[in-house]
């Protein structure tokens, strides 16, 4: 039986709210024709592994395709030894 792309993206974005390594509200789910697309920026390779190992987890998807990118943290700004001085 064919599950409804909306209860396809319900279940992928559940999966995603509760797994811990990933921050659901970086990622942006799409479902259409069973097929799953997953858009958005996140923090590390590991959270881009994590979304994509959820939406895998679940039945109905006939694809899924990644689109997230990894946005590293920027450094701080070092402060300067004149700084450090005063």
């Amino acid at each position: 039986m064919l599950r409804l792309d909306e209860n396809i993206k319900k279940d992928v974005v559940d999966q995603l709210y509760w797994d811990s390594r990933v921050n659901a509200a970086d990622v942006q789910v799409e479902v259409s024709e069973g097929q799953v697309t997953l858009e958005g920026s996140v923090p590390s390779h590991n959270s881009r592994l994590s979304a994509e190992s959820n939406a895998w987890l679940l039945k109905g998807e006939k694809a899924v395709d990644i689109k997230i990118t990894v946005q590293e943290p920027t450094k701080p700004e070092m402060a300067s030894d004149e700084e450090i001085q005063e």
